[in-house]
């Protein structure tokens, strides 16, 4: 029996204790830095608080411990102290005289010789305590970060910090530490192995997520297609980076991802995602008319109906970046154009007729053209969605790519979907 007390598991599982503030690292640093030395935990605490705004993962100030009990502020130095203070409720071993299984607990200074490890904190068993991979590369960050305002060999540091061998496979930098680099490295470094390095420390999906900055997107994403670097391979995600920016509003970043990507992807929980967002933005909507819907169109069209009533719903401020989005989509997706007559389709959502024709006009108004039925696009339009994939395929930045067509420029325009 385990986390709940009513919930019985079929296999044993522990507790992955992953350790990002700096006091909880000396609290336990009997088992993660195998030293048994005294440390002043208050003054600790102290020292690296300045960093705090400098992080987003790896370095926190955010303590393992549980609120609301206080804690000794001496050193943990033994395997049972550092049981007992992560698991509140172990006590009750010792209440009803209760010895654990052979085998069940291991020794907190090795490698645990399960791979049953789960980063829960309502599992009583700890199973292993480990000083997050990006802990101490943070720290090291924020003093080259230091060094950097006080130095001219800027570039040099940045080299130097993501090239540094010591460092783990998995530590990457912050958001605000890629943006503080990156602003010396935009436009000026081209260096392979440089730019390579800077990238194998960047989460670049946690970066779009927690940015509004084209340009530097563009810098990226330019890099990543030069070095032959698939995004969604790179970052390990599902999630494609039309899709990020979309669902966090960021219409202006779609320009230059359709200068590294040919088209729009069919992401697996695209329509997921956007069925949730929609379900909380309007009231009338429900999770079964959607479901509904879906069974009325293929997963391609419903996909696309979804995303125009997500940028219609969103209703930003300054419509004018959601409109230009839209509208280099349609221009770059081989797809047919939605028609009223699947528009129309949301009735059975809850919408009104008037809501449903609002939002084919705003569709139509962007893309330029109001069909009734289903129309297949042109066939200009299907040789420039060819040209594009073609290009896509064979790894180049498109734009790059066109130019080496060597067409005319207004051919070049309209591939490059300025036209």
């Amino acid at each position: 029996m385990d986390i709940l007390s009513y919930e019985i598991l079929t296999t044993i599982k522990n507790r992955l204790v992953v350790l990002e503030f700096a006091a909880d690292i000396a609290r336990f640093s009997f088992i993660v830095q195998k030293s048994i030395s005294y440390l002043d935990l208050p003054q600790y605490d102290d020292y690296f608080s300045y960093s705090r705004e400098d992080s987003l993962f790896g370095f926190s100030k955010s303590t393992v411990l549980a609120s609301g009990i206080r804690y000794p502020k001496h050193l943990i130095n033994t395997e049972e102290k550092c049981r007992n203070i992560l698991s509140t409720t172990r006590d009750f071993l010792y209440r009803l005289h209760l010895d654990l299984p052979k085998n069940r607990e291991y020794c907190l200074k090795d490698d645990p010789k399960t791979e049953n490890l789960v980063r829960d904190s309502r599992y009583r068993h700890i199973g292993k305590i480990t000083v997050h991979d990006n802990f101490h590369f943070s720290l090291l960050s924020c003093l080259v970060k230091l060094a950097i305002k006080r130095s001219d060999e800027k570039l040099k540091m940045i080299k130097w910090l993501v090239t540094f061998d010591a460092v783990t496979e998995n530590a990457r930098l912050s958001n605000p530490h890629v943006n503080f680099f990156a602003k010396y490295m935009y436009p000026e470094v081209t260096e392979y192995a440089f730019v390579k390095a800077f990238f194998k420390r960047v989460h670049l999906f946690l970066w779009i997520m927690g940015n509004d900055n084209p340009e530097l997107l563009e810098f990226f994403l330019y890099h990543l297609r030069k070095n032959r670097i698939n995004f969604t391979k790179n970052e390990g995600s599902i999630t494609e980076p039309i899709e990020m920016s979309i669902n966090l509003l960021n219409f202006l970043n779609i320009a230059a991802i359709l200068k590294y990507q040919d088209a729009p992807r069919l992401p697996s929980r695209a329509c997921l995602w956007f069925a949730y967002i929609l379900f909380f933005k309007r009231e009338d909507l429900n999770v079964e008319s959607l479901r509904e819907l879906e069974k009325q169109l293929s997963p391609k069209r419903y996909y696309l109906l979804l995303q125009v009533l997500f940028i219609y719903f969103s209703r930003p401020t300054d419509m004018r970046p959601a409109e230009e989005c839209l509208s280099l989509l349609w221009s770059s997706l081989p797809d047919a154009y939605l028609s009223f007559e699947e528009i129309e389709l949301t009735l059975i959502t809850g919408l009104s007729s008037e809501t449903v024709k609002d939002i084919y006009n705003f569709y139509s108004g962007v893309v330029g053209v109001y069909h009734d039925y289903v129309e297949p696009r042109p066939l200009k339009h299907l040789c420039r969605s060819t040209v594009r994939r073609t290009l896509w395929d064979s790894g180049v930045w498109i734009p790059h790519g066109i130019k080496q067509i060597g067409a005319p420029k207004n051919i070049q325009s309209f591939l490059n979907l300025e036209t």
